[in-house]
């Protein structure tokens, strides 16, 4: 992050370091929360696909059917 003020420092001067650095060492320092909510998100995906197959897996043909069973002994 110093870098980032530095670089900032060097291509604007001295007032450009409150208007682009901040605002990038801000959005640099949100990466990892950021970051975390879409590897969440991914998972969440994959495991609603992992599950699609699973249950696809178990379907039979005629699971939808009904099946009467007579009371006589």
């Amino acid at each position: 992050m110093p870098f980032i003020v530095g670089l900032s420092y060097a291509w604007g001067g001295a007032d450009s370091v409150y208007v682009n650095a901040f605002g990038t060492i801000g959005m640099v320092s949100a990466m990892p929360l950021v970051f975390i909510q879409l590897l969440g998100a991914y998972a969440e995906i994959r495991r609603e696909v992992v599950y699609k197959r699973l249950r696809q897996a178990f379907v039979e043909d005629n699971d939808c059917q009904v099946i009467h069973l007579s009371e006589e002994g």
